[in-house]
């Protein structure tokens, strides 16, 4: 085998390898199961899946729809949830940002369109945050990983332990774009002796311990991003201490704004460059100011930046002073178009090989718009979108022959150092050379190749970075001379003349275009000049500036003409009724006008078929126009004329005869007459008429005068339309009824008497003994016994005679009162009771001092309180009678307390009880009690004992209350330190209190030398002293259950 083929087999089993290692898998949170990851069809439910999967091979991209993935696998060796974080130790590209539905490709994606949120909130429960992840991202070993489009959110730290959301261990190297970084609260970033190249970073909205994105021993670039609303020590920071002494940290075109930290960029000795940034609004905790920029290794590089803090430096610069965001507070970080941040960013600092990791190929900014306009940056992460960059083509040489150069003149509207042939496409030729005027203004010689037009378009390519960017498209084109020019028809139509005569041509028709000869160097012929109904042929010849001729031939056709108005101020034609129309009154012709402006009369004919003098009326007559067929008049411009019949008119009216009718007639059954009209033609009619009833009523006697309205047929009209007619009413007779009323009782209700008139007038009644029966109109009220007679009457009106009275009877009948007694005493102490009771009949309704005792209704009522009780009976008819009133005297319990409520004392101790509320008293059980009949005895029992005081008031009435005394079993006595035995009752022996409580005892008593001078068991506080002399003893107590000593000293006095 020959070397060469040697070397390509090795070539393709590289290139073999390297594609089985590639592996692409797809998460997507909305499918309903999770599939094998290998398409969008069959896509992962889960990060933890995909994960796994790309952590069996070497290089793996995760594509990730629309949606939330919260951490759900734990760091390995972990079982705590709070550990849940996603590992990757192989190198991982994780792409977010793809619709959730369809087979989507890169093309597709739109993070702001499609969110993809990492979630440290392993449950979804953003109300509690204590069950959140302490870290999200992490990625171990020699890898190049990506993260791109992508939100992280939500880790908190735990247990003062925390991971940052983005880790990155020792050797690794991350690429991150387009993420958003919110609502953490352990930082934000963390690289360990690695690589970070980041852009179009948003960090906003998190807390951090240290520095918010934190770098050890690492090269670092961190462009096109915005830091904002974050709180932590430091926002851009490398650890600063004796091992870090290695990387390189670029920061170029970033926005620090309203940041609580207390310093902004970190680095003190390490190498660091700061470079088209911005820090505004930012504040420290502890000193107010920000430090905004802290390096002091002198190759350091802080510029072009705005501060609010730090003093500006002109040669640097750095400018203090408000960058006039357009709305900070609604989030909008971008540039006001007045900001001092605009074109004083260095773009050097994109060039290729000046940072580590490159961002020479970055033309964005953050909110994705060019990052360069002409050779010029801003400061921060957004850029000012002004007007497009436009420039300006001519030709220095107008004509163009085959193989000449011809020279094209560009000017720009800003400054371009330089120009390069990669710059330009150039169609049909190519660049013999580019001449530069000056910045602004250059030439560009082009050889044409071809017979066809030579154009050179401008390109937007960037191959001479910083010289040349963002410029716009222009072109222009330049045709050889030898090409002749173009005639076409345009509209091949004249308007007609209105009284037919020739009509003139116009150029409007026709349109000559030639690739080099402006159309004023053009010579155009027209032949003939003028067309004729309906038109006719045309031929134009036209010559460029070369000599080259172009002969065409157009049919050029009349059209028709058509009114836009037509003569419409007509007058109105008037025709007695039965009349004919007069000679002459409909006209004729009629005046148009053309929609081109034209005007010319014609005749007109006019239709009468439908005019009749028999009927009165309007009649709209339609004319018809007699026109050329050049003419025309829509529909609805014809001519019409009014022709009116007048209405024939009265001679006389007649007026009717006079009516008569009975009471109670209605209006519709009065028999009203017609009223007979002659006319002028001597016609005589009986018109109808529409009477109106006014004020006429049937039912009230006198006399009308009614008035209606003549009502003429349609051809005819009247002078006086008004009719008028006498109608005379008579008066009526009325009757009064009335119905009788049962015996009443003492107490019945009012009730209404029942009595009318049959003409329905108002009645009148009366009492002649109102004591009995009382009346209000024709509600009778109930009073005494007895008997009263009620008259009914009705005095007539205007309508109707009086009516004859009517009289009634009626008898009210007395119920009597009720009684009650007592069935026992009236008066005992609270508890007991008594009954009252009665027999008289009723419904029975009970009070105690004057108010209703709710559900007591019955004849009898047990009492138990104090007042004057009474009963109240309620008849059937509502009549209610009251009782006798009982007085009930219930003495009241005496409020029994003790004090205190309870008590514990050391056993042999005592405590005084006091009891209240009792006039006297009586303690049970008595031992232990000093008096058991006082208010206040003293209680030392020997175990713990519950006392019960029964305390009585002056009326014998009595209530108990109880104390319990606990007796604790604590071993407690007091022996006295001093024994005078001399005989005046004070110490003459020597007393251990408490030690009654304890009978199984002994005592000792030792002198000086420690010779016993005493002993007894059994105690009972009797010793004397006997004989010995005066001095200090040492005692020895053993006493109790458990055999407790107590020891001490006594002194002996005599």
């Amino acid at each position: 085998m020959t070397m060469k083929r040697l070397l390509l087999l090795l070539l393709l089993f590289f290139v073999y390898s390297v594609a089985l290692c590639q592996n692409t898998v797809y998460v997507n949170a909305n499918v309903p199961k999770s599939g094998d990851g290998k398409s969008w069809a069959g896509a992962y439910q889960t990060l933890k899946e995909a994960m796994l999967e790309a952590n069996k091979g070497t290089q793996t991209s995760i594509y990730l729809a629309q949606g939330t993935y919260r951490s759900d696998t734990n760091i390995q060796g972990y079982t705590d949830p709070h550990f849940r974080i996603f590992t990757f130790n192989k190198s991982v590209s994780l792409y977010g940002g793809f619709p959730p539905t369809g087979n989507p490709g890169m093309a597709d994606r739109n993070p702001a369109l499609y969110p993809t949120i990492l979630s440290a909130d392993v449950n979804n429960t953003p109300a509690d945050p204590s069950d959140n992840s302490l870290g999200l991202l992490l990625f171990i070993g020699n890898n190049k990983d990506t993260l791109d489009g992508l939100t992280i959110s939500d880790v908190m730290p735990y247990n003062s332990s925390f991971y940052y959301p983005v880790t990155v261990a020792t050797g690794g190297d991350l690429t991150m774009n387009n993420v958003i970084l919110r609502n953490n609260h352990t930082g934000a970033i963390s690289i360990n002796q690695g690589k970070l190249k980041a852009t179009n970073l948003t960090v906003i909205d998190n807390t951090g311990f240290i520095a918010l994105l934190d770098f050890y021993k690492s090269e670092v670039t961190v462009s096109n991003s915005l830091i904002a609303r974050n709180n932590a020590n430091i926002l851009l920071g490398c650890s600063n201490n004796s091992s870090n002494t290695t990387g390189t940290y670029s920061y170029s075109n970033i926005t620090m704004a309203d940041n609580i930290a207390a310093a902004g960029v970190y680095s003190l000795n390490l190498l660091n460059r700061t470079v088209n940034c911005i820090y505004y609004n930012n504040v420290s905790p502890n000193t107010g100011q920000m430090s905004e920029w802290m390096g002091t290794n002198p190759n350091s590089v802080f510029s072009n930046c705005i501060t609010q803090y730090a003093a500006s430096n002109p040669g640097k610069k750095i400018f203090q002073g408000d960058p006039l965001f357009k709305n900070a507070v609604a989030g909008d970080y971008s540039l006001q178009a007045g900001s001092p941040a605009i074109d004083q960013g260095s773009s050097a600092e994109y060039a290729p090989g000046l940072v580590s990791p490159s961002i020479s190929g970055i033309r964005k900014d953050l909110a994705g718009n060019a990052r360069f306009i002409g050779n010029a940056v801003d400061i921060g992460a957004y850029e000012v979108q002004g007007p497009p960059v436009t420039g300006s083509w001519a030709l220095k040489d107008p004509v163009l022959t085959r193989n000449q150069v011809v020279t094209y003149q560009l000017s720009f509207d800003y400054d371009v150092l330089k120009l390069v042939p990669s710059n330009f496409t150039v169609h049909n030729g190519s660049i013999v050379g580019i001449t530069k005027i000056n910045n602004r203004q250059f030439e560009i010689g082009i050889m044409a190749a071809t017979v066809d037009s030579v154009r050179i378009t401008m390109e937007n390519s960037d191959s001479t970075f910083s010289n040349f960017g963002g410029l716009p498209n222009v072109s222009m084109a330049c045709l050889p001379d030898y090409i002749a020019p173009v005639v076409n028809a345009n509209d091949t139509t004249l308007l007609a003349d209105i009284h037919n005569a020739p009509v003139a041509i116009v150029n409007q028709f026709y349109s000559v275009s030639d690739n080099h000869t402006v159309t004023a160097k053009l010579a155009v012929q027209v032949a003939p000049i003028t067309v004729s109904w309906p038109g006719q042929d045309v031929n134009v010849t036209a010559t460029d500036e070369a000599g080259n001729i172009t002969q065409q031939s157009f049919r050029v056709t009349l059209r028709t003409l058509e009114a836009d108005a037509v003569q419409t101020v007509l007058p109105t034609v008037h025709v007695p009724f039965g009349g004919s129309i007069p000679a002459g009154a409909l006209p004729s012709p009629l005046t148009i006008h053309t929609t081109d402006g034209q005007v010319a009369d014609f005749p007109v004919s006019w239709e009468v078929n439908s005019f009749n003098n028999r009927q009165a009326g309007t009649y709209q007559l339609p004319g018809k126009l007699t026109l050329p067929d050049w003419v025309s008049v829509p529909a609805g411009m014809l001519p019409v004329i009014t022709c009116v019949v007048e209405k024939r008119r009265d001679s006389t009216i007649s007026a009717p005869a006079s009516l008569n009718v009975s009471f109670g007639t209605a209006f519709t059954a009065l028999a009203l007459p017609q009223v007979a009209v002659a006319y002028t033609d001597g016609a005589v009619v009986n018109v109808p008429v529409q009477w109106n009833a006014g004020s006429y009523d049937g039912n009230r006697p006198g006399t009308y005068t009614l008035t209606g309205t003549l009502q003429p047929d349609a051809n005819s009209i009247l002078r006086d339309s008004v009719a008028r007619v006498t109608v005379t009413v008579n008066k009526g007779q009325q009757v009064l009824t009335v119905t009788p009323v049962a015996d009443k009782l003492i107490g019945d209700p009012a009730f209404a008497l029942q009595g009318s008139s049959s003409a329905g007038l108002p009645v009148s009644w009366t009492s002649d003994n109102p004591q009995v029966i009382a009346l209000n109109g024709n509600t009778a009220i109930v009073g005494q016994p007895g008997t009263a007679v009620i008259t009914l009457t009705q005095p007539g009106d205007s309508q109707y005679e009086a009516a004859v009275p009517v009289k009634l009877s009626i008898t009210v009948k007395d119920i009597p009162a009720p009684v009650i007694s007592a069935r026992g005493n009236m008066n005992f102490c609270e508890g007991d009771k008594v009954t009252l009771a009665t027999t008289s009949p009723g419904k029975y309704q009970w009070y105690l001092d004057g108010q209703a005792i709710g559900e007591a209704a019955g004849n009898t009522l047990e009492v138990s309180k104090s007042g004057q009780y009474s009963l109240q009976t309620t008849h059937p008819n509502g009549y209610t009678n009251a009782s006798n009133t009982i007085s009930i005297t219930v003495y009241a319990l005496p409020a029994i307390e003790i004090q205190p409520v309870t008590a514990s004392i050391s056993k042999g101790f005592t405590v005084q009880l006091h009891a209240s509320g009792g006039d006297t008293y009586q303690w049970a059980p008595a031992d232990g009690l000093s008096n058991a009949g006082i208010a206040d005895p003293v209680a030392r029992p020997a175990v713990t004992t519950t006392y019960t005081v029964t305390g009585m008031s002056q009326y014998g009435c009595s209530a108990q209350a109880q104390v319990t005394v606990t007796v604790k079993e604590d071993d407690i006595v007091q022996p006295t330190n001093i024994l005078t035995p001399n005989g005046d009752g004070i110490n003459d022996r020597w007393v251990v209190q408490n030690l009654d409580m304890y009978p199984d005892n002994e005592v000792k008593i030792f002198d000086r030398s420690g010779r016993m001078v005493y002993r007894q068991l059994h105690y009972a506080n009797t010793w004397t002293g006997d004989s010995l002399a005066e001095g200090t003893y040492y005692y020895v107590l053993t006493f109790g259950p458990r055999g407790k000593v107590v020891k001490g000293y006594i002194t002996i006095l005599r």
